[in-house]
């Protein structure tokens, strides 16, 4: 038997019609088995996971722990360029050198938690911004201190749960001083120094 066109189309929309109902019950006993989400859920994976840009200035949200048993070497035992750019630290006489570029390999690398003369020490750097921090620990957990992601101008630090630029005044454990020069300048100063170079 032939149809008519109007029959065909017809025919045509009941099958569209059809289509949408089946494609909307698979949809529904795909999702009836899942566990929908809480806001605070879906914030907690964005905090997780997070919003990653790219090094052109848009925000990164991370929860980076660092190294915390950073590998000591003496001066004498490692062969590198004297032109390499270290972070310098004095604690109570005794001197460390941290290698920038060890500490720039990647995001889990740019803070390093140690211990200098018996006081815990952390050291922070950005490669992007090319900016190095250090600070007394005293009583706050090393866990306490993360490396939060990326403002988009600079990077940021985790205390406590709460995000501060590196640069910030705000950061609420006292800051250590730190010099930023190459291997050679700081070895000739302190020739009894040992040196971290990267990694974990």
């Amino acid at each position: 038997m032939r149809l008519s066109a109007g029959q065909k189309l017809i025919c045509i929309m009941f099958g569209c019609a059809m289509l949408a109902v089946i494609a909307f019950v698979v949809i529904q006993v795909r999702s009836a088995g899942e566990e929908k989400l809480t806001p605070k859920q879906i914030a907690l994976m964005e905090e997780e996971l997070g919003q990653l840009g790219d090094p052109d200035g848009e925000v990164m949200k991370l929860r980076e722990m660092g190294v915390t048993d950073p590998k000591i070497f003496p001066a004498d035992e490692v062969m590198i360029p004297d032109r390499s750019t270290i972070l310098g630290i004095e604690v109570d006489g005794k001197y460390r050198a941290y290698l920038a570029n060890g500490m720039s390999d990647s995001t889990s690398l740019h803070i390093v938690h140690d211990y200098l003369g018996g006081k815990p020490i952390t050291m922070t750097f950005c490669d992007r911004s090319n900016c190095s921090r250090a600070f007394l620990r005293h009583r706050v957990s090393s866990e306490d201190i993360l490396m939060g992601g990326w403002s988009g101008e600079e990077m940021w630090l985790m205390i406590k749960d709460k995000r501060y630029l590196q640069s910030s005044k705000e950061i609420p454990i006292p800051e250590h001083p730190v010099e930023m020069m190459t291997w050679g300048e700081w070895k000739k100063a302190h020739p009894e120094t040992d040196i971290y170079l990267g990694g974990h």
